[in-house]
């Protein structure tokens, strides 16, 4: 359900086209038919052990839909900051372009990110899965009251992360959630496998090793394998200069 929605940005055609031409990209590329409001939304979601939290999202909308719109999801990549930003960043763009094109585009902040209780379970099918589930309930609640209509399309895309969660959201829908039927699903460069590829890529030299104890820590949050996470860090030793 809807805990709160308040408008976060309207960007105009002409605002938008503005933007796509001075960063070179052709009109037929990302069409612009309407202007786009941009809500920001708080609903609730069910943490990895059955409790209510609350979650949020960017919901965006083409305003004055000339027919029932499709839905689609985007997963965004990986992030770890709470709170919203005062601009659209680049994936936020993306979905911008895709609500001025016509579709009612959610992009869900999953669990612990935006304005969410609690912290963020990173790679945890689940938990991901499911805050994308109930952002979509949320939203067509939000869209009876609006009176906004949909055609009963659903698309599912996201990046990185995103990739994973596109995927993520997908199995849960076909398994517990018969009534959202996806029109086309497109997970883009997701970490799939996280006991075979993944695990490779972590234990090896890594240009960003913060990946590897933003997944353990979730992990064990939900699966609990040791009791204090941090036992499975090799501290540096501080070094000390003696002047």
């Amino acid at each position: 359900h809807i805990v709160s929605c308040q408008l976060y940005k309207t960007i105009t055609k002409k605002e938008f086209q503005a933007t796509m031409k001075k960063r070179h990209l052709p009109k037929a590329m990302v069409p612009a038919h309407y202007t786009v409001d941009v809500y920001d939304i708080i609903y609730y979601t069910q943490w990895h052990d059955g409790s209510t939290i609350k979650a949020s999202g960017l919901y965006f909308v083409p305003r004055n839909a000339k027919k029932p719109m499709p839905e689609l999801i985007y997963h965004h990549g990986t992030r770890m900051s709470k709170g919203r930003p005062n601009k659209l960043g680049g994936e936020e763009t993306m979905c911008l372009g895709m609500a001025m094109d016509g579709y009612a585009v959610l992009e869900p902040d999953y669990m612990g990110l935006g304005h969410g209780d609690k912290f963020h379970i990173y790679q945890q099918a689940s938990s991901i899965g499911q805050a994308s589930v109930d952002m979509l309930f949320a939203t067509r609640e939000l869209n009876d009251s609006m009176k906004l209509k949909t055609n009963g399309m659903l698309f599912l895309t996201g990046y990185s992360e995103g990739g994973y969660a596109t995927l993520a959201t997908q199995k849960l829908m076909q398994d517990k959630y018969p009534q959202f039927h996806v029109t086309a699903s497109s997970p883009m460069s997701g970490a799939y496998d996280m006991c075979g590829v993944q695990s490779k890529v972590m234990f090896k030299s890594y240009s960003r090793p913060h990946y590897l104890p933003y997944l353990l820590r979730g992990y064990n949050e939900v699966y609990h394998f040791i009791p204090d996470i941090n036992e499975v860090y090799n501290f540096p030793e501080l070094a000390i200069r003696v002047r």
